[in-house]
């Protein structure tokens, strides 16, 4: 009986089963680990893809909007904007914006519209469009392509004719989204030999830059 004890104690038969278990075990928690890491990757891989085309849409963006009030129409080697104002008898101004040619700057420098800023400019305060969202810019991407998402600007010229677009990829413009940039363009005018205002417009003098509150 003392022999068959020790027999029993020495069979190993099942102990293949239990390595394999084991074995089996190891190779779930390896292949766990693997899997997890990959959709980490997967997911940071798509995320920096997902900021590098906001970024690209807000520098698109940005650009467009510096080349449209402040560049330069190569067709016609001029300004894209020019804006010029003649006096009647009574000294009241008119406005031509015959010389707007870009078609953001002839959607924004519109005769009433201009007419609306130089009657601030004469009480010198600024004038402003895009407090709201219902009357907030919305700059689409070139091409209207389907993977950037359109920027929003609130535009604001100053008492003397500088525009200053603050753009958003955030409807509401909040200061905490990433990428917010700031296009702004000097006014250059013309006045005549009585001092009065005559023209102005905007060529080259612009400066794109982010602004404080987005991420660099």
């Amino acid at each position: 009986m003392n022999r068959a004890l020790q027999h029993t104690l020495r069979d190993e038969r099942g102990a293949s089963i239990v390595i394999a278990l084991v074995f089996f075990l190891i190779c779930a928690i390896v292949g766990s680990v693997v899997v997890t890491a990959a959709s980490v990757n997967a997911k940071a891989v798509q995320t920096h893809k997902d900021l590098q085309q906001d970024e690209y849409s807000m520098a698109s963006a940005a650009d467009l909007i510096a080349q449209q009030l402040g560049g330069e129409d190569k067709t016609r080697s001029a300004p894209c904007v020019t804006v010029s104002i003649s006096y009647g008898p009574d000294e009241k101004p008119s406005v031509d914006v015959s010389k707007v040619y870009s078609e953001v700057g002839k959607s924004f420098w519109t005769k009433e519209r201009a007419a609306t800023i130089l009657a601030c400019r004469e009480q010198g305060i600024p004038y402003t469009i895009g407090d709201s969202s219902s009357d907030r810019l919305v700059v689409h991407p070139p091409f209207e392509s389907k993977a950037m998402d359109p920027a929003y600007g609130k535009v604001t010229v100053d008492a003397d004719l500088n525009v200053t677009v603050e753009l958003s990829l955030d409807e509401e413009l909040s200061a905490s989204s990433p990428y917010n940039m700031t296009v702004s363009v000097q006014c250059t005018p013309t006045y005549d030999a009585a001092g009065r205002l005559t023209a102005f417009s905007y060529g080259k003098n612009t400066v794109v830059k982010k602004a404080s509150g987005g991420q660099s």
